[in-house]
């Protein structure tokens, strides 16, 4: 940074005494934009955070019910075949019973 008394070129190409050199406030503008682009990334990386546990929540719903639709798929087919048996049994031995007699 250069001095108070130091000679720089204004805007229209002009030398204008005692102004201070603007590499300073280019250095703050830029640090700014890096402290934005930090806090993005920042941001970038939380909501990133989120969306991996969403998803991973989500995921982990929809196993929960495949898991629900097949155990309910197993006990309405278990269920279903016990009554076709018994039914089946006794219906024979109602006939067997019949031709005995």
């Amino acid at each position: 940074m250069k001095d108070d008394n130091s000679t720089t070129a204004s805007q229209d190409g002009q030398h204008v005494e005692g102004e201070d050199d603007h590499s300073s406030s280019v250095a703050d503008s830029s640090t700014t934009m890096h402290s934005r682009k930090t806090g993005e990334n920042n941001t970038e990386s939380e909501s990133s955070t989120l969306a991996r546990r969403e998803t991973t929540a989500v995921n982990r719903s929809k196993m929960l019910v495949l898991l629900a639709l097949f155990l309910a798929a197993t006990a309405v087919g278990v269920a279903t075949y016990i009554l076709a048996r018994n039914s089946e049994q006794n219906t024979f031995q109602q006939k067997v019973s019949k031709n005995d007699g």
